[in-house]
């Protein structure tokens, strides 16, 4: 008798606490997702560079929030206490052809683990964070959490203007050393991946 063969899904082996994700997270069907949606979910580094690449385009970052403020619960993932204070940061990846977006992304960095230079690179208005890790050239390791559809109905302005509040999102750990030095959570919107591009310059 032949064996039926599992699918492949190469999400098994980046999300490393699929089963713990936050409720507000729906079950996303990875094989129906656009290819391009498939490859970022499980984007081992920066996407920008990915997104440049396969939309031939310059894409800008926008810093929408950048402020301190306190854990209101320990945070497992970060490996630290109640009341541990964070820097919490969202920002847009744009096409800067268009302003078309392509991720809507927060980070919860625990300031304190991070190298002096980091730390000034992060106060410079609209910088990139994965430019700023690849940069600062210290080894570090992006272990993914868990993924899934996320519908939000209260966005920051300049995400509502550009968005409906449908995308898939994943969240991912940056550490280096023995310590989490953040959680960052990428929301790609559905809309912009699911259109197709414009025909790709020849």
């Amino acid at each position: 008798m032949q064996h039926a063969i599992a699918p492949f899904d190469p999400t098994a082996a980046f999300f490393m606490a699929q089963e713990s994700r936050p409720a507000y997270l729906e079950d996303i069907d990875f094989a129906g997702l656009p290819p391009v949606l498939r490859m970022l979910l499980v984007k081992d580094g920066t996407v920008t560079t990915a997104i440049c690449a396969y939309f031939l385009e310059e894409v800008s970052t926008r810093q929408i929030g950048q402020q301190v403020v306190q854990l209101v619960a320990a945070d497992r993932w970060l490996d630290l206490p109640a009341g541990a204070e964070v820097l919490r940061r969202q920002v847009m990846l744009q096409s800067a052809v268009d302003e078309r977006l392509f991720v809507f992304a927060e980070s919860l960095i625990a300031v304190e683990r991070l190298p002096a230079n980091m730390q000034q690179a992060l106060a410079a208005k609209n910088s990139n964070l994965g430019r700023i890790l690849r940069e600062d050239r210290s080894e570090t390791l992006r272990e993914g959490l868990w993924f899934g559809r996320e519908r939000i109905d209260e966005l920051p302005e300049p995400v509502a203007r550009l968005c409906d509040g449908d995308f898939m999102s994943r969240s991912y750990r940056v550490v280096t050393g023995a310590a989490p030095m953040m959680i960052v959570t990428e929301r790609f919107p559905m809309r912009s991946f699911e259109n197709q591009p414009r025909l790709l310059r020849g």
